[in-house]
């Protein structure tokens, strides 16, 4: 996702390996439904930097059903 946020020329190819891995994610942890639906939402609209920063929400989220804090 920061590569899409960063760099317009590929953002596309970077934009679809990021969907990949939020679905990776979402059937890994379904618990994190609403948070991959707010970056998706965000990412739709092309707003990169702000679903970058619900990204941070998702990795706090894999540390707790981790318990790596």
């Amino acid at each position: 996702l920061q590569c899409a946020y960063m760099f317009d020329d590929d953002r596309e190819q970077y934009v679809t390996l990021c969907e990949q891995f939020l679905d990776d994610y979402l059937k890994a942890a379904p618990s994190s439904q609403t948070l991959i639906a707010t970056i998706r939402n965000f990412m739709s609209t092309h707003r990169f930097y702000k679903a970058l920063q619900y990204v941070n929400k998702l990795i706090e989220h894999e540390a707790e059903r981790l318990d790596l804090n």
